[in-house]
């Protein structure tokens, strides 16, 4: 929907403002894309990613949800795939009940969407011989650790920009996530359900994947109707370690292109055809970049 959309560009501002992209990356040629391509496709770890969301239905716990995406982070030439998990959580809409308007429900239900109660994720490359998809450590910038699974502090993998920033010539990656806290506060008779939303820095590098959160944005977001208002009303920069009033972001900023994030397939589609659904990827990954990465 366009207010989804609307309001991933906002976050995407607000939580990337101290990271500004520089010059193009020149991407290498990969001849043997679609030999990765069937490789992936093949693997345990993708057949173990869609056995896990389809027990976990079958348990009845249809909020838990993944996508993924094929990339080449470093221009290697080794293709990965990235795993995004989300967990959604529907208690803002079993709370209303039955007597809610069906344009209320559809609002509630695109509230989880919007914004998953738990964010996380895996990579995977493959190996240097061809011939299999290895796990990559995923860690954190400052302590090498790695993220942790619940509580925040993930980002949303697939909104990594496709136009990379660069340090000592590694493509650098903006991404954000956006998460519901699980708390909610009644203003002017209205319900607003709390939000937050972080913005990070991902690059590969010795084959691990580092994380670098930069910023947190807080606020609340209300639905109306068919329609979520997420509105923010606190940021800092932990770059900085500047605060600030996200609604004082001047309008100049606002309007920042960084170009178009990864466009992720579903597990539905990855469990019925996969290496259509991989190349789909693959070649959004080298088409979407190619104007920005040679």
């Amino acid at each position: 929907m366009l207010h989804t959309y609307a309001a991933k560009c906002a976050l995407a501002v607000l939580t990337g403002l101290s990271i500004c992209t520089s010059a193009a990356f020149a991407a290498p040629a990969v001849p043997d894309a679609e030999a990765q391509l069937d490789v992936i496709a093949r693997s345990h770890a993708l057949k173990a990613e869609i056995d896990t969301v389809r027990i976990r239905s079958r348990e009845n716990m249809t909020a838990y949800k993944f996508c993924a995406a094929v990339t080449d982070l470093d221009d290697d030439g080794r293709l990965e795939l990235l795993i995004n998990r989300r967990t959604l959580s529907y208690e803002p809409l079993l709370r209303a009940g039955n007597e809610i308007s069906e344009e209320q429900k559809e609002g509630l239900t695109e509230l989880a969407e919007m914004f998953p109660r738990y964010i996380h994720g895996a990579a995977y490359e493959i190996n240097a011989d061809g011939t299999r998809l290895v796990p990559l450590d995923i860690v954190d910038s400052r302590t090498s650790a790695e993220l942790p699974y619940k509580g925040g502090g993930f980002p949303d993998l697939m909104s990594i920009h496709v136009r990379p920033t660069g340090v000592n010539g590694t493509p650098v990656y903006l991404a954000s996530a956006a998460r519901m806290t699980g708390e909610s506060t009644v203003e002017d008779g209205q319900e607003r359900y709390g939000i937050v939303g972080e913005g990070y820095t991902i690059r590969l590098e010795g084959g691990v994947l580092i994380v670098a959160q930069t910023s947190i944005t807080k606020g609340t977001a209300g639905v109306y109707g068919a329609y979520v208002e997420p509105y923010y009303t606190w940021s800092q920069d932990l770059i900085t370690g500047h605060t600030y009033d996200p609604s004082s972001i001047p309008p100049e900023v606002r309007h920042t292109d960084d170009g178009p994030t990864l466009d992720p397939i579903s597990w539905e589609y990855l469990e019925q055809n996969p290496h259509e659904a991989l190349t789909s990827s693959w070649y959004s990954w080298t088409h979407d970049g190619a104007v920005v990465r040679g």
